[in-house]
């Protein structure tokens, strides 16, 4: 089944577990267009913080259709376990604008913020980068939507900080 250039419009593909990037790169290399959206995460494990990247929709990504698709050849690529399709195998079309829309939502180094409302008044929360970087404290409320208020301990009375909310973390 080949299909011809569809006024930007998507179409979602399904990959093996944990082969996305397999998957992305055996398609670049078959000329497709692939947008990827993933996210950072801070992961705290064993007195160690890190960032890390991770898939946006574990296992999916979207590619554009251009000139001459070959599904048939997409299904085949290693990597692919499938597309997003009809039951007469015809692919879901996802709009240019929720492809836009989720590009929106990007920082300055192409990673999605999910960090909007993840905290509610009196979460414990950890900082996780800065000068005080593994410092407990109290989450107070967001300020926009890059900004948090927190409570911290510091020389025996209690101290309210402002810090960008990709600093603090939910602490376990």
């Amino acid at each position: 089944m080949k299909m011809s250039k569809k006024n930007n419009s998507w179409f979602c593909i399904y990959t093996n577990p944990r082969e996305e990037q397999i998957a992305l790169h055996e398609l670049i290399n078959q000329g497709l267009h692939v947008y990827f959206p993933k996210y950072i995460r801070t992961i705290s494990h064993a007195r160690k913080i890190q960032k890390k990247i991770f898939p946006l929709f574990p296992r999916y990504f979207f590619a554009l259709e251009t000139n001459e698709v070959s599904f048939s050849l997409i299904k085949r690529t290693r990597g692919v376990a499938n597309y997003v399709h009809q039951n007469d195998g015809n692919p879901i079309r996802i709009k240019q604008e929720i492809i836009d829309f989720i590009k929106s939502r990007e920082n300055s180094s192409g990673y999605i913020q999910i960090n909007n409302d993840r905290f509610t008044r009196g979460d414990k929360i950890l900082v996780t980068n800065g000068t005080f970087t593994n410092l407990s404290a109290i989450f107070l409320k967001q300020c926009g939507h890059e900004r948090a208020k927190i409570i911290v301990e510091l020389l025996g009375r209690e101290n309210i900080l402002q810090m960008p909310l990709n600093h603090i973390d939910r602490q376990n």
